[in-house]
């Protein structure tokens, strides 16, 4: 749970306004970069236990 004040509603605009400069996410970029760094060794723990 957040701490702090009460929540307060955020007009669309501003909203909108505050993430206008994000960059832009490239989707295969990303991609690639997880694959590389994700280790080949991962496996499904619950492989093997019939669950």
């Amino acid at each position: 749970m957040l701490k702090g004040g009460p929540r307060r509603a955020v007009p669309k605009d501003e909203l909108l306004a505050a993430f206008a400069t994000a960059p832009i996410l490239d989707v295969a970029e990303l991609r690639a970069d997880l694959e590389t760094f994700l280790n080949d060794d991962l496996r499904d723990p619950y492989e093997g236990t019939g669950l």
